[in-house]
């Protein structure tokens, strides 16, 4: 397991949690009837091949090569993040075109699953990656994911870890998470809401951990499955977060604290 400064193993004290335990306990809070079993019904063993590998080259020698569940399989699995969803690679492409937004800046990543945003940022020049999952099977695979992707354990310990992290407030994962990092430059996130039930605790995280910094943004790739953008992007205003959409690309979104915003506004 990777490790932060000044952290022992014993200070992960990560709690088993699989994401369809909680899509489940949502479900009955509608339906109490609804039989847990039938709500996830996908069994990656009976493929005999259920893992796929993903590949990317971006710019002049990142190569990112992740291991993970079929893409085919992505909408029936226990842990959805165990798979690759097709807003990551275009939050990447965005990342790759303003690579000097990401170079120094301390970088949180909320619902990595397999990493390929954290990790692209760590080869972008970030100063501080933490990438997060709620997901404890997730965790396992993105670790694994970083660990043969860098090579320099020294540099890798300091400057990207793999952390338990599950949204909404009054959250000891979040509490932990500023006791050991403090808040972040950037926060990335990308197909990660699919629910309108996590919309609101994902925007509690958010503000939670996003420096008040005029620097703070959120980089947000979204692509629609459950969740209208207009239903998303609502909640984040009353959170007090004002959005923009950069010209060229499709399903990206930043978001800035609106003190912050506004600020930016008048000085340009």
């Amino acid at each position: 397991m990777t490790s932060s400064p000044g952290r022992s193993k014993e200070d992960y004290n990560e709690e088993k949690w699989i994401e369809a335990n909680w899509l489940c306990s949502e479900e009955r809070n509608e339906k109490d009837n609804k039989d847990e079993e039938e709500f996830f019904a996908f069994d990656i063993f009976a493929d005999p091949d259920p893992y796929d590998t993903f590949l990317f080259t971006f710019g002049e020698g990142i190569n990112l090569k992740l291991k993970g569940i079929k893409q085919e399989n992505g909408q029936t699995l226990n842990s959805t993040g165990l798979t690759l969803w097709r807003a990551s690679p275009k939050l990447c492409e965005y990342m790759v075109s303003n690579a000097i937004l990401v170079k120094g800046k301390k970088v949180l990543e909320l619902g990595a699953g397999l990493g390929l945003c954290g990790l692209l940022a760590y080869f972008l020049g970030a100063g501080q990656v933490v990438l997060t999952d709620g997901d404890t099977d997730v965790l396992a695979n993105m670790r694994d994911n970083l660990t043969s992707n860098t090579t320099d354990e020294d540099v890798v310990e300091k400057r990207i870890s793999c952390h338990q992290l599950r949204w909404g407030r009054n959250n000891h994962d979040i509490e932990a998470l500023i006791k050991y990092f403090g808040t972040f430059d950037l926060i990335f996130a990308s197909d990660v809401i699919y629910m309108e039930e996590a919309i609101e605790p994902f925007f509690e995280t958010v503000m939670d951990l996003l420096t008040t910094n005029e620097c703070g943004s959120v980089w947000l790739s979204y692509a629609r499955r459950n969740v209208g953008i207009d239903v998303v992007l609502a909640c984040a205003e009353r959170n007090g977060l004002q959005w923009t959409a950069p010209e060229g690309t499709e399903g990206v979104f930043l978001l800035k604290r609106k003190e912050n915003a506004e600020k930016s506004s008048k000085e340009s």
